[in-house]
């Protein structure tokens, strides 16, 4: 069987949508992870959502509207303290930056 890049995509579109427990849990909580092992902490995410985006190809080789799809919600941030932090650190750049 062969599938052509958009079928692919949506595969694995599909796949991610259907993450939940803790299988969803260890690949969204890796991205929150690993962004913000790799970032200072005033980049730091608190959340994120994670969209699809999709068009058709139109009979004369042009696209429709695009179409935008959540996929997933993610709470990087869970603690209160650890929001409390983030907004420390935001408050402390902004009082920089005037």
């Amino acid at each position: 069987m062969h599938l052509n890049s958009a079928a692919w995509a949506l595969e694995i579109i599909s796949f991610l949508a259907g993450l939940d427990g803790d299988d969803g849990e260890a690949l969204w909580g890796y991205i929150c992870k690993e962004w913000n092992r790799e970032h200072p902490p005033e980049q730091h995410l608190l959340r994120f959502n994670f969209f699809m985006l999709q068009a058709d190809v139109l009979p004369n080789m042009g696209f429709s509207a695009t179409r935008k799809r959540l996929i997933h919600s993610k709470t990087c941030k869970e603690t209160d303290e650890d929001v409390e932090e983030a907004i420390e650190i935001m408050t402390e750049i902004a009082k920089e930056e005037l």
